[in-house]
């Protein structure tokens, strides 16, 4: 284990000296690798030090040396929170989408959906993405209402292309293993400060019916209609996601639960308008069973009792955007926001 975290040192500091040979001291803020500096790092291990390759990964794991993108949703001191008030449309808010897994924004991903899934949809083109054909970089294309998940095929996108340009993203990217190792969610909130069920409860997450959910997108392709509202082969790549969750009813409306769920995210505390910051990571390694002693501590702190299966983590695919919900219900009850961050990291 000493041997294990001296590498680990080791790759961290090989990796500032490498990537910020300006720097006289110490970094103000943890260095954030791209998916081409651990690439760099690995193969001054792999190259100078003659480190086994199964060793390398091991101790890049254990440093987290890993690329990530950062997903934000802030509202500034001087605009007023975001309500997500029980009993209308709004009950379940779409706040944020990530971009696909393995995608690097050029810059910080500061989209955030305040639209509810009835509403007109919102459409933002941001340049991201690996390069493809020659034409630059993918237009990714976000919408406030996402494609139906059992829609065919042909009428959302393009089947071959999407397998295309997933597999460019694997390549650009360079994922290995189990793709997403961490995700980190960062939320701050509080519901309206009064109610519940049970004076015991106030101040506590039990009763709380305010809280947030993840959901799942995959990204799908198409080229872009040209002004006659036709496609060629010629025209460029826009990429938007199919919903997987939250699931779809027969009648093509998403299914959301009545009370929070067994994967639920995180409860605001009940009858508090305090302000409550609350950081919840995400692992690959997670492994909490759901009727386990674990599991009971993780719903006195208002997450769901399967939240830290690990299964969300693990089943993460190249090209997958995860969002997150706002929630409330009943009469009343009001779930107010100003921040939502998510930090996706996955290994090269």
């Amino acid at each position: 284990m000493d041997a294990v975290n001296y590498l680990t040192a080791a790759i961290r500091n090989t990796a500032i000296s490498i990537f910020n040979p300006i720097l006289e001291s110490e970094p103000s803020e943890p260095f954030s690798p791209t998916a081409d500096d651990v690439v760099e790092v690995k193969k001054f291990f792999l190259e100078s030090a003659k480190l086994p390759l199964e060793l390398v990964d091991a101790i890049i794991d254990q440093a987290e040396y890993w690329p990530h993108t950062r997903s934000v949703f802030h509202r500034h001191e001087s605009e007023n929170p975001l309500y997500v008030r029980a009993g209308g449309v709004e009950e379940n808010s779409l706040l944020l989408r990530t971009p696909p897994l393995g995608f690097m924004p050029l810059q910080e991903w500061t989209h955030a959906i305040t639209k509810t899934s009835t509403d007109t949809p919102r459409k933002l083109t941001t340049d991201v993405g690996p390069e493809l054909e020659g034409t630059g970089r993918y237009a990714w294309n976000l919408e406030g209402a996402p494609l139906i998940s059992e829609s065919a095929p042909g009428e959302v996108g393009d089947d071959e292309l999407t397998k295309k340009v997933l597999k460019g993203l694997g390549d650009d990217s360079a994922s290995r293993g189990l793709t997403c190792r961490k995700i980190v969610f960062t939320i701050r909130s509080h519901d309206q400060g009064w109610g519940g069920s049970s004076a015991a409860d106030r101040g506590t997450y039990r009763g709380s019916f305010t809280w947030f959910d993840v959901g799942l997108e995959r990204v799908v392709a198409k080229r872009q209609d040209d002004e006659s509202g036709t496609s060629n082969s010629q025209n460029p790549i826009v990429l938007t996601t199919r919903q997987i969750l939250p699931h779809f009813s027969p009648s093509q409306e998403p299914e959301f639960p009545l009370l929070p769920g067994r994967t639920c995210l995180q409860k605001n505390l009940t009858a508090s308008n305090t302000w409550q910051d609350h950081v919840i990571e995400w692992r690959a390694t997670d492994n909490i069973h759901e009727e386990s002693p674990e599991a009971d501590a993780l719903e006195e702190q208002g997450r769901g009792r399967a939240s830290l299966d690990g299964e969300f983590v693990r089943n993460l695919k190249i090209g997958d955007a995860i969002t997150v919900w706002g929630k409330a219900r009943f009469g009343g009850w009001s779930n107010i926001i100003t921040d939502v961050n998510v930090d996706v990291y996955w290994a090269v």
